[in-house]
């Protein structure tokens, strides 16, 4: 018994080198193929502009993200709109979370055509400083985009240029939980508010379901850092090099949680959490988990974001009522957190035939109702209904496309329905208190090994985010080392040089 686990570990470890080496190697051949270029720019004249209903002007899109069942449908509806005000036909592929750390590159790499992408999350400031975006002049955008203002774009120049048009809507993120309520009641537990409650749980899970695993997570522990560590402390994170904000106090302060004791407390109770079998113990070599493995009832808890859960119980509730669902949240803070700007954003592909109707398309996400509420809520009478308040109210296919079910088609607050959250730990948008937004650096990525960030992550900082170390300081010491090597200091520093 003991060999064949032996050669299961070993095989699990296998596995992870070789994952390790084809990601280093994809991100090596990407670098050398797709970020050759200069940011090019172009002009826009009045025929570039010029609606022609005739003749149909076809945009590609890649977006981010898991394409809801009725999307097509609603797509179809979203056509019929785009093609009597701006005389384009809109087409969507999307990038799975879980295959989005090698397809999003390769796309770049592989000389896909195509007009318009979703910024990568936590990833934007160096896909725009290796040019894998097109360079927005004022001019083009003045152009395309008239009624988008100026200096709402300040928050994603790098180098003074600009390479996206963000989202400036307060779309709320909290990181939730949702668990088997069913399971929960077996045990006699009302409700899970603590982590001590949590654990609990999953410890009963653990102990007394075949076939469940308490907590499924895979590649990296970002949502369960967020959750756990950071935000508890009130620190957002700005990028995936775990770069954080702390907005607990007025000056933003910008920290690296390897070098706090919120992310030593975290790796702490990851490692319990895995040497007790609460999560997978070869969650770090798997993918991202989708909520795929709830749903299949392989899991007792799924986490994301506030909208993803809420939805995910939805559908939950229509597919497979006998789980009783229930949204959790920890603690009794109330949590005040957005997608930012940086990290929410279209640009359009460096080198894309139709740049500027992508961009009048922008324009129509950010400025017609009718529009944003199909992409954002779906078909009125089909997926949702509105109250007499003005209220999004869901009805019995709203899982076949839940609102907000990406997070790009929300570029604005002007046009959003009220919600109800059933947490009422979560602060709403229109009672947010304005701060100041994260905001891209400017900086010679030259100095910068980005490549060999991209290995050390995947080496040395997944595997210690989901509790795989032996000697927690070694590890921490280790992983900073790697990083100092590469340039990482250079970077973090102009972060805290632009923020502060």
């Amino acid at each position: 018994m003991k060999k064949k686990k032996a050669n299961d570990f070993i095989v699990k470890i296998i596995m992870g080198i070789v994952m390790a080496i084809f990601f280093v190697l994809a991100i090596k051949s990407i670098y050398e193929q797709a970020y050759k270029s200069k940011p090019t720019s172009i002009q826009i004249d009045q025929q570039d502009v010029k609606i022609n209903l005739e003749e149909l002007i076809p945009l590609k899109m890649y977006v981010i993200g898991e394409k809801p069942l009725d999307f097509e449908l609603v797509l179809t509806e979203a056509n019929a709109l785009l093609n009597d005000t701006i005389g384009v036909q809109l087409s969507v592929e999307f990038i799975s979370k879980k295959d989005v750390p090698i397809d999003y590159q390769t796309i770049f790499a592989g000389g896909a055509d195509f007009d318009l992408i979703t910024i990568y999350p936590y990833y934007y400031n160096v896909f725009a400083s290796k040019y894998a975006y097109m360079n927005l002049t004022e001019d083009m955008l003045r152009k395309c985009t008239p009624q988008l203002i100026m200096s709402e774009l300040d928050k994603v120049r790098v180098n003074q240029r600009i390479y996206a048009v963000p989202s400036n809507a307060h779309l709320e993120n909290a990181i939730v939980l949702l668990i088997r309520g069913d399971l929960a009641k077996g045990y006699r537990m009302e409700d899970i508010t603590t982590l001590e409650e949590l654990e609990y749980y999953m410890r009963l899970v653990k102990n007394n379901e075949e076939n469940i695993i308490p907590f499924d997570v895979g590649l990296s522990g970002l949502d369960l850092v967020q959750l756990l560590c950071t935000q508890p402390n009130q620190i957002q994170i700005y990028d995936n090099y775990w770069i954080g904000i702390d907005e607990s106090k007025k000056a933003n302060k910008v920290l690296w949680l390897p070098e706090t004791s919120y992310f030593r407390k975290y790796l702490k109770t990851i490692k319990q959490w895995k040497d007790y079998g609460y999560i997978p113990n070869n969650a770090s070599s798997k993918k991202v988990v989708l909520n795929e493995s709830f749903l299949a009832g392989n899991s007792a808890i799924a986490i994301g974001n506030i909208f993803d859960m809420e939805n995910l119980k939805r559908e939950v509730v229509q597919l497979y009522p006998e789980y009783e669902p229930k949204i959790v949240t920890l603690g009794s803070k109330k949590i005040s957190s957005y997608y930012e700007p940086i990290h929410n954003g279209i640009a359009i592909k460096n080198g894309a035939q139709y740049a500027a109707k992508s961009l009048m398309f922008v324009e129509q996400l950010r400025t017609n109702q009718t529009l944003f509420r199909l992409l954002n809520y779906g078909l009125k009478g089909k997926h949702y209904t509105i109250s007499e308040q003005g209220s999004y109210i869901p009805l019995e296919e709203s899982y076949k496309y839940p609102i907000y079910n990406n997070s790009i088609w929300c570029m604005t607050d002007q046009f959003r329905l009220s919600y109800s959250f059933e947490s009422p730990n979560i602060i709403t948008y229109n009672e947010m208190k304005e701060k100041a937004p994260m905001v891209a650096v400017s900086m010679d990525f030259e100095q910068l090994e980005l490549s060999n960030l991209e290995l050390i992550q995947q080496t040395y900082f997944y595997p210690l985010s989901l509790g795989s170390y032996d000697n927690m300081e070694g590890a921490i010491k280790s992983y900073v080392n790697q990083m100092e090597q590469a340039g990482f200091r250079s970077y973090l520093n102009q972060i805290k040089k632009t923020h502060q």
